[in-house]
């Protein structure tokens, strides 16, 4: 029995299925980038440090109510934000990893492409850890 294809989503509707390869090629291949803890919970990359992935540089820029606001937009599927996780980046490709939890309950994965438009590639969490047996709010390099 072959994964649902309804279980992934590129951003403008268009169904993916190669996040969860892309995924799971990014725990082998993974060294996820140093990021600061901030005092409101958002994430920041340090400095004036580039990962090279200027939507992921522009969502670090932003609070953490701004972030998970931001990101559950991003979801659509009903999901207003309200915590928003930064998984890792991955150094080779400069693709940046969210999870975001929503108001409804429901729990998203995020990845952002580091092109001209930041495409995404949106993922159910309980999906993710049912497939590649990744945990949303966990750091990538931890799992």
């Amino acid at each position: 029995m072959g994964i649902p294809a309804c279980c992934f989503r590129h951003s403008n509707g268009v169904v993916r299925a190669l996040f969860c390869l892309a995924l799971l090629t990014l725990l082998l291949l993974c060294g996820c980038t140093a990021t600061t803890n901030t005092p409101d919970g958002s994430v920041r990359v340090s400095g004036t440090q580039s990962t090279g992935n200027i939507s992921h540089n522009q969502l670090l820029a932003l609070g953490a109510n701004a972030q998970a606001s931001l990101l559950g937009q991003t979801v659509n599927e009903g999901c207003t934000g309200e915590y928003a996780f930064f998984m890792g980046l991955d150094k080779e490709t400069n693709d940046a990893f969210w999870s975001v939890r929503c108001t409804n309950g429901k729990s998203y994965s995020v990845q952002i492409k580091p092109n001209a438009t930041g495409s995404t590639n949106i993922m159910d969490c309980e999906v993710l850890k049912a497939i590649a047996k990744v945990s949303c709010f966990v750091k990538l390099r931890q799992q």
